[in-house]
Formats: structure tokens, C-alpha cells, sequence
């Protein structure tokens, strides 16, 4: 398959934390295994305009292991929802 080189931007507002992936060089369309650790527990992800049903882990410090795949075949955002504290 050869070698893929992306761009990765983050951004952090309030409980929504959201990472912006632009593929820059590569041939196909990589299957991108995505697996952020989060800060709390989960209340919804996105994959652009679309839910994603995320299977959720513990990680560590009380935080949520969140793992899913999908194809990196064009700017894709991945939006992960934090539940808010009470």
C-alpha cells in the first residue's frame, strides 16, 4: 500500500472535542484505526454529520478509551461528546 502522510488538527470547546484529519500524500484510501483516550465519560461521536456506534472502553484516570475504523478517503472530523458533570 505504501506510505500515507495526514494532517491532524484538534480542538477542544467546552465537552465536545473534535480532531479534523486531511490525507496529504499516499495512494488509496487508508483504513484509519482511530482510538483516542478522553477525558470522562462519552455521550455521543460523529464521524462528520453521521453517529458512530462507538464501542467504549475505561481507560485510565477515569477516562474513556473510545476505538473505531473508518476510511481516511477525504477530510473526515471525528467529534467525540463528553457527558458533563453535575
Amino acid at each position: 500500500v505504501g506510505d500515507v502522510r495526514l494532517d491532524l488538527a484538534y480542538e477542544r470547546d467546552g465537552p465536545t472535542l473534535s480532531w479534523r484529519m486531511t490525507p496529504t500524500t499516499g495512494r488509496s484510501p487508508p483504513m484509519l484505526v482511530f482510538g483516542p483516550i478522553v477525558p470522562g465519560r462519552v455521550s455521543d461521536v460523529h464521524l462528520d454529520d453521521e453517529t458512530v456506534d462507538a464501542a467504549t472502553h475505561p481507560g485510565p484516570n477515569g477516562g474513556t478509551r473510545v476505538p473505531f475504523q473508518f476510511p481516511l478517503d477525504r477530510p473526515r472530523t471525528v467529534t467525540i461528546r463528553l457527558v458533563e458533570p453535575d
